[in-house]
């Protein structure tokens, strides 16, 4: 998010913005006021709660990690109590992109960047309506490489409901200005053009006017809309990575840990395809082998019926050779007793 208290830029080089924990915390503020014309009322458990919990995420947003894991474990138990109510779902994810600032392994930073990132879209689909979710969300994603996360489209959807809607503390000049930021990022300049005369026009704070002169003068000559090259890391590490920061420096600490945490994401993903290739391969064997299992049990099962099917044509056979014998016998020796009788 950018710095910009436009009573301490009368003197200040234009030309940098910076990015700042304080420009979040004053956005928490505005809507902190808010919370409790969403809920019940001021002497209700729930709304303490959530009220101790977002004053405890607005002193994580300054810098105390003690006050994130505090915050997070209240929003984690509302969470838990009031599974479907958006805006406890959208301060739990923000909370959840402070523990990954706070963390220092690129895996775990990764971990829990994309966890919150996802609870806030699923806060704004619960309620797309509620300008205080969207503007979490909205300035949460500002600082996003758009070669690395694609969020920028997110943030002017988000951004443009606020200012259709702003609540009364808002600094919607603010707002203008990031989202004419936010459609130059992605090479929609004349939207940008559009909103930094809108800011230039209506402000009445020189450093503001300033600025917005200084964006319209970079913007002249480049076309309505330019294609921005796409510089990020495949889809697969982008789905991986999809998290909020101030920046892909901040979030990974520098470039160096950045690469690390790609080569390390990218040789997780080869060993499981291999664990994946091996467990196939297994799981096929041990099919074939019991195919072949089945089918030499099923052949000595035949064999075994042809034997016996043999042996008692061959026991028939020899129990027809006796009869027939016997009656031969019996046959001849009653022809020796009648021709004895007949001597």
């Amino acid at each position: 998010m950018t710095n910009l208290n436009p009573s301490d830029m009368e003197d200040s080089d234009l030309n940098e913005t910076s990015t700042s924990s304080d420009d979040h915390a004053s956005l928490t503020e505005s809507v902190l006021n808010s919370v409790s014309d969403q809920v019940s009322t001021p002497s209700d458990p729930f709304n303490e709660r959530l009220t101790l919990a977002i004053q405890l995420y607005l002193n994580g947003v300054a810098g105390s990690a003690a006050a994130v894991q505090e915050a997070h474990q209240i929003l984690e138990q509302l969470h838990v109590d009031n599974p479907d109510h958006p805006l406890v779902g959208a301060y739990y994810g923000s909370t959840m992109i402070l523990i990954a600032r706070d963390k220092t392994e690129a895996s775990d930073k990764l971990k829990w960047s994309k966890q919150g990132l996802k609870m806030l879209d699923n806060a704004v689909a619960a309620d797309p309506h509620n300008s205080t979710i969207r503007l979490l969300r909205g300035k949460s994603s500002y600082n996003l490489p758009e070669q690395y996360f694609h969020r920028t489209k997110t943030v002017i959807e988000d951004f443009t409901h606020v200012l259709n809607t702003p609540p009364d503390t808002l600094d919607t000049e603010e707002l203008i200005y990031e989202l004419g930021e936010a459609y130059s990022k992605i090479g929609q300049n004349q939207d940008a053009a559009t909103h930094f005369r809108k800011l230039e026009s209506q402000t009445q704070n020189s450093a503001w006017k300033q600025l917005s002169k200084q964006k319209l003068q970079e913007l002249e000559g480049k076309p309505a809309v330019e294609k921005i090259p796409n510089k990020g890391p495949s889809s697969i590490l982008i789905e991986a990575t999809r998290t909020v920061g101030n920046a892909l420096l901040t979030l990974f600490g520098n470039e160096k840990e950045y690469e690390k945490a790609k080569e390390k994401a990218e040789d997780r993903e080869k060993r499981r395809a291999k664990e994946r290739a091996k467990e196939r391969a297994e799981e096929r064997a041990k099919e074939r082998a019991k195919e072949r299992a089945k089918e030499r049990a099923e052949e000595r099962a035949r064999e075994r019926a042809k034997e016996r099917a043999e042996e008692r044509a061959e026991e028939r056979a020899k129990e027809r050779a006796k009869e027939r014998a016997e009656e031969h016998a019996k046959e001849h020796e009653k022809e020796h007793v009648e021709e004895r009788a007949e001597d």
